[in-house]
This record gives C-alpha cells, sequence and structure tokens, in this order.
C-alpha cells in the first residue's frame, strides 16, 4: 500500500524465478535424463546380445568348438541337458516341472539340442517368463503378506489416533504397550521378508526395496530405542517410538504399484537432479556466510515488539543454524517485506539499500 509500484518489480521477479528459471532447470533435467535413458537402453540392448552370445559359446557342446575368431556359426548348438543344468543354477528355487516348463520353452519340438538362431530367441523368453512367474504363492509367502499389510493398517491407526491425542481411557491405557507391540511384530515381519534362513521356495509377493524396506528398517530402529528407554524408565520413551511408527507409514505405499513406480522413476532421475541440488545448496550456503558477515549477531531477538511481526526477528543470521532458514525462506520468497524489516531495525548495516539489495540479488 505505501509503495504500488513495487508490485511490478515482485511481477517481474516472479516471473522470470518461478516461471523462467524453474522451467529451465526441469528442462535440462528432463533433456539429461532422456538422453541418460536413450544411452541406458542402447547399452542394455548390446549387453544383452553380447550376453547371449557368450553365453551360447559357453554352452557349446565340446565337439563344436568355437572358431579362433570367436563367431557364433549356425552349424553349432547346444544340448538341452546343459540348458537345463544352467537354469537349474539360475533358479534354485525351482521345482523340476518349473524348470522343465522353461526347457520346453527353449527346445519346443523336443530334438535335444537347439542351434544359436532358437537359443537366441527362445533363452530370453524363457527367462522373461521365469521373471514373471518366479513368485511363489506359498502358504507362508501368503502369511507373511497377510501379516504385512494388517501391521500397516494397524500402524497407520495407531499414529493417526497418537497424531489426535485420542483421549479415549481405554486407547490411552494401552498406547505404549500397543507402540511396543506393532514396532515388534513389524520388525519379525522385515526379518522374515529377509530370509535370512534361506528358507527354500519362498518369495515375499511384494518384492524388496531399498527405500520402503530401508524406511522400515529405520523406523524399527528407533521405535526399538523407544522400548529400551521405556523399560529404562526414560520419559521421552513414548515420542522415540511414535517417531518410529510415523516413518513407518511409508511401508503402506508398499503395496501400491503406483509408489513403488514414483520410487522407480525417482532413483532414475535423480542423478539429473545433483547439479541443480547443489547448485541450489552452494548458494544459500554462500548467502547465509554473506548475511552473517553482513548482520552476525546485530539482530536482538524479543526487542522489537510492535516494530515487526512477532517471531520474525527469529529470521537472522546470528548462527548458521537461524541463517540457513531465513535464506531458505528468501528463496522461496515467503513474506520478504516482513523479514526486511528486522535487519532495518540491526544494530549495524540497516540501510534499506543493503538490506533490499541482499534480498533481491
Amino acid at each position: 500500500q505505501d509503495a504500488p509500484s513495487s508490485a511490478l518489480f515482485f511481477i517481474f521477479f516472479i516471473i522470470t524465478a518461478a516461471f523462467y528459471l524453474h522451467s529451465l532447470v526441469l528442462s535440462v533435467v528432463f533433456q539429461t535424463y532422456i538422453q541418460a535413458a536413450a544411452d541406458i537402453h542402447e547399452r542394455n540392448a548390446s549387453d544383452r546380445e553380447d550376453a547371449v552370445q557368450f553365453a551360447f559359446l559357453a554352452l557349446v557342446a565340446e565337439d563344436e568348438a568355437p572358431n579362433a575368431n570367436g563367431d557364433v556359426s549356425s552349424s553349432r548348438f547346444v544340448h538341452i541337458r546343459a540348458v537345463r543344468q544352467t537354469l537349474r543354477v539360475l533358479r534354485p528355487h525351482y521345482s523340476s516341472m518349473k524348470i522343465n516348463a522353461l526347457v520346453d520353452i527353449v527346445d519346443p519340438s523336443g530334438q535335444g539340442q537347439v542351434d544359436y538362431a532358437t537359443f537366441r530367441t527362445k533363452i530370453r523368453q524363457a527367462l522373461n517368463s521365469s521373471i514373471r512367474t518366479a513368485r511363489s504363492a506359498s502358504n507362508l509367502a501368503m502369511s507373511v503378506e497377510l501379516v504385512a499389510v494388517a501391521v500397516a493398517i494397524v500402524n497407520f491407526l495407531y499414529v493417526i489416533l497418537l497424531s489426535l491425542a485420542y483421549q479415549a481411557t481405554w486407547f490411552k491405557a494401552i498406547e505404549m504397550e500397543a507402540g511396543c507391540l506393532i514396532t515388534l511384530v513389524a520388525s519379525f515381519e522385515l526379518l522374515i521378508r529377509l530370509n535370512p534362513l534361506r528358507i527354500h521356495d519362498f518369495t515375499p509377493l511384494t518384492r524388496l526395496n531399498a527405500t520402503f524396506d530401508g524406511t522400515a528398517f529405520i523406523a524399527a530402529s528407533v521405535s526399538c530405542i523407544g522400548i529400551v528407554m521405556y523399560l529404562a524408565g526414560y520419559p521421552l520413551a513414548m515420542e522415540y517410538i511414535l517417531i518410529g511408527r510415523a516413518l513407518d507409514m511409508v511401508r503402506t505405499m508398499r503395496f501400491f504399484h503406483v509408489f513403488r513406480d514414483i520410487v522407480r522413476r525417482t532413483s532414475e532421475v535423480f542423478p539429473a537432479l545433483r547439479g541443480p541440488l547443489i547448485l541450489g545448496g552452494t548458494t544459500i550456503h554462500v548467502f547465509v556466510y554473506a548475511g552473517m558477515a553482513l548482520w552476525g549477531d546485530a539482530v536482538q531477538v524479543g526487542q522489537h515488539e510492535g516494530k515487526v511481526f512477532p517471531l520474525y526477528d527469529l529470521n537472522n543470521f546470528n548462527s548458521y543454524r537461524e541463517g540457513t532458514v531465513t535464506v531458505f525462506q528468501m528463496v522461496a520468497v515467503n513474506d520478504w517485506y516482513a523479514i526486511a524489516d528486522v535487519f532495518l531495525l540491526a544494530t549495524r548495516n540497516a540501510n534499506a539499500y543493503i538490506v533490499y539489495g541482499y534480498f533481491i540479488i
């Protein structure tokens, strides 16, 4: 209201920063990702073809030794018994019936041997079929999956009730014991999924994932620390259990394909984001130290009542931690005018040109 012309600056700034620069960064990330994906696809295709050739030469019949130049000849062949032995090594958890099904794919005519052209096509079909059918539907796998779903639902409801400070007498009486029990069951379920005893023919229906199961492990560790503190009589035990259970809410996403796909895509895109992230972090770091040089210990917290918005004097450069929060708010263009009022009351460098210049730069 005091300077309507300032709106012109913010319009220009937002269009430049929020639209142009952000779009530029996203376009660079997208182009980098597309190029990386194309390179990976091309390299994988080449490696796959080489792998098939090497596999054929490794399995070629003893009386059909490869030529000195290493070329694959159509006259050479591999015995199906060698293919069967290889599939048993690759799929040790498969039964004889499953191995026979894969062998039938490689040698549908039952001739007992295949040339390179047939091997090249059929072995890929067999391996792809094995990937699609590798999941076990044993009673143990189904039981573990049901336990995982039940723990995810109960844990989700437990955290919601704790966060809402649910005051029912029955819940208050069991909230600690319930948190400990959920933690122990969740930890046991995660341990079973890792299959440390190498149980034969057991594969969880939802496969292990570094993101989801890694988060579950961290959550279990934090909650277990809370349990130990509870048994030792420390007063903050409930907070640790709640933090762990809140982290473990991520396990709910494991059962949905869309979330697993997001995690997979993120892992592919993240390398392209490293440059912009390093640039942004370095910029914040430099401006924090510039702010500390200008206004370090120059803002007296709590001494400007009525002159600045309440608590906004906590946005200062009295320490690196406080400076980082302040610069982050500047990057987000969050209440610039209110933060600027704080530095206009600093004990040094309170000149408007210095303050506003710093913000704009």
